[in-house]
């Protein structure tokens, strides 16, 4: 069995849940309970290169800072197993993260978890939801590519190394946009 490394993920599927995550920002308004440092209204979006994955979540914020010199973000929910799995069977894979607590955010918080007002979903099932429906934007928009597309399995980083040092910056991902 081939030693997997880093895995990553073909630049057209890239572009398209680009796409998808932000039509479901635009449409997401945030409850300011969940907002604390920057007041957003919306969800912000991150392009990240490589993604450290960790099967821990660590409130360490020395560890968190040294981790993420290594790699643009780490944290508990990178699925590099499935994703994995998907590479050794030649199925496309595409990972999308939304983040639900920070210990920089909530530092005073269990694990950076934000208090929730009674009766409210807590942030991690806030953020599951905006999830499942960045999954559910980019089937409906892009399922028949997807079901037929040839996508690549890049074995090398298909960016420039310099691509991914402004995360907020989509560099071109959102140009194909439907």
């Amino acid at each position: 069995m081939l030693h997997y490394g880093p895995l990553y993920a073909d630049p057209q599927m890239l572009s398209m849940v680009a796409c998808s995550a932000r039509r479901v920002a635009a449409k997401t308004i945030l409850p300011t309970w969940l907002a604390p440092v920057n007041k957003d209204a919306h969800p912000q979006i991150f392009y990240y290169g490589i993604q450290g994955s960790s099967t821990i979540w660590s409130d360490n914020k020395a560890y968190t800072d040294a981790t993420m010199r290594v790699f643009h973000e780490i944290n508990e929910d990178g699925d590099w197993y499935s994703n994995l799995a998907a590479t050794i069977y030649k199925v496309p894979f595409i990972e999308v993260s939304i983040i639900s607590n920070s210990i920089y955010a909530f530092p005073e918080r269990s694990h950076g978890t934000p208090a929730e007002p009674a009766g409210e979903p807590n942030s991690h099932v806030f953020a599951q939801r905006i999830s499942n429906r960045i999954g559910l934007d980019l089937i409906e928009r892009y399922g028949q590519s997807i079901l037929v597309g040839n996508f690549t399995e890049p074995t090398a980083d298909p960016f420039r190394a310099d691509v991914f040092d402004q995360p907020k910056d989509p560099q071109g991902l959102l140009a194909q946009c439907q």
